[in-house]
Order: C-alpha cells, then sequence, then structure tokens
C-alpha cells in the first residue's frame, strides 16, 4: 500500500493481541516511521526480557502503546508480560488477574489439557479470561463515553490506596486515557486504573479522590481512625460519573 498508493506508514495504526505483539513489532521493525502500535497484553512466557529485536519495543512506531492484563514474570502464573514495552504501559487492576477472573496456577499447563479435552468453556473461563481483558477493555474504549484514565504512580498498591494524585499536569502528575484513544501528547510511563470484572459490561470505572482533613475531633470510619489535625486520602472508584465533587458529608463517630 505505502509504494504503491503512496500510503504514508505514519497513518497505520497495529492493533494486536498476544503473539500478535510481537509480529506487529516485527512490521514496526521492518516499515520505517510506522504510526501506532498497540499491543494488547503482549505475550510474556519466552519473550519477557528478551532482546528487543524479537519483541516489541518503544523502536517499533512513532508512538507505542500497550495494556498489561496478564503479566506475570513466571509462565506459570500468567501469559502475558510485566515488562514496559511502550511509550506508555496502563495496568488496569495492575496488570495481573483481572477482578472476576479466575486464578489459575499453571495457565499453559492448563491452557493445554483443555484444549486437549475440548473444554473450550474452561478454556476461555479460566486461562484466557485476564488475557483477553485487554482486548475487551481496548473494544470498549472506541465508543464508550468513559474515559478509561490512567494515572502516573510509583506502583498499584500506592494508587489503591489513594496515594498519588488523580490531578494531570503532564509533569509530575501524568495521566492518559488507555485503549483507542491513546493520546501521543499525553502521559507516558506506568499508568495505573481499575475496571469493573473483565465479565461485567461495560468495563470502565470512573475514579475520584476525596480529602479527609480532620481539625477539631478524633474519629473513625470503622476502618481507618482520623486522629485531630490529620490528613487522610480516600481514593473512591464509581460505576457512574457524579461530575466535579464540590460538598462531602461524612457520618463520622466520635471516640471518647
Amino acid at each position: 500500500m505505502i509504494e504503491n498508493n503512496g500510503t504514508k506508514a505514519a497513518d497505520f495504526h497495529v492493533i494486536d493481541h498476544s503473539l500478535g505483539s510481537y509480529i506487529a513489532g516485527c512490521a514496526g521493525k521492518r516499515v520505517v516511521g510506522l504510526g501506532r502500535i498497540s499491543g494488547l497484553d503482549p505475550t510474556g512466557p519466552y519473550f519477557e526480557n528478551t532482546d528487543p529485536a524479537v519483541r516489541l519495543d518503544p523502536t517499533d512506531a512513532l508512538f507505542v502503546d500497550v495494556i498489561h492484563t496478564d503479566g506475570a514474570h513466571n509462565l506459570l502464573l500468567g501469559l502475558g508480560s510485566l515488562q514496559r514495552m511502550g511509550h506508555v504501559d496502563f495496568f488496569p487492576n495492575d496488570g495481573v488477574d483481572q477482578p472476576n477472573c479466575s486464578r489459575t496456577p499453571g495457565k499453559i499447563l492448563n491452557l493445554i489439557l483443555q484444549l486437549g479435552t475440548m473444554n473450550i468453556e474452561g478454556f476461555l473461563v479460566t486461562s484466557l479470561c485476564s488475557h483477553l481483558a485487554a482486548v475487551y477493555f481496548f473494544t470498549d474504549s472506541i465508543r464508550n463515553q468513559c474515559p478509561y484514565v490512567g494515572y502516573s504512580c510509583p506502583n498499584f498498591d500506592d494508587f489503591n490506596s489513594g496515594k498519588c494524585s488523580l490531578q494531570c499536569d503532564d509533569k509530575t502528575h501524568q495521566c492518559n486515557r488507555m485503549g483507542y484513544w491513546t493520546s501521543p501528547n499525553g502521559g507516558r510511563g506506568d499508568l495505573y486504573l481499575k475496571t469493573q470484572a473483565a465479565n461485567a459490561f461495560p468495563y470502565c470505572i470512573n475514579h475520584y479522590q476525596i480529602t479527609l482533613q480532620a481539625i477539631s475531633a478524633t474519629f473513625d470510619d470503622g476502618d481507618t481512625t482520623f486522629a485531630r489535625n490529620s490528613v487522610v486520602t480516600r481514593f473512591i472508584p464509581l460505576t457512574v460519573n457524579i461530575g466535579e465533587v464540590k460538598e462531602v458529608e461524612v457520618d463520622n463517630k466520635k471516640k471518647n
């Protein structure tokens, strides 16, 4: 198409899943200036930490974005990879076992056994549930008005506990939309977000963050004690968009 029709390599967007990510990487290495590659849970076993020449990496296109949903450093635990391979790498739900997906040990062995017995339902529900989630998220992002925003944070635990800002300034606090609408001009590096379960459509969740400051009293919410003059941040994922939060009402119990 490039040679015969004058199409520019920069106009192409290659979307791939699993082993297809490495085929896309090979294409990018051969087609100089390829526009974009979206890697959907690139395969981990036998490819993670290998030479960039045989796997997907940021030099394969002008912009490479990756979604990790079944990552593991051990082939017994996941079919995907946790290795950073793009200009921006998204880790929904920490990029490992997705909500409501079976945490099946020995996934590759389990996959082979299920295919051998033609247990297609078990094959999809257990071995491939988290691995396919990247495809579901990307497909849903095309039309869903929920933005699938990922936020920069040192790790998912810090993100989930509200330690990282949800304010996007493209400097200290970066963010970008995960999926089809990922922007080359948005945040880069490792971005984290939460979603609903891989079998709960739509999957997108709106992220909210509330900071509570206890000035004149000590109280608890049944989970954490808020001491006098303390500041505590809460991360709140919601399936509905409630818009800008302007006021928060706290029902607390005073301690004697």
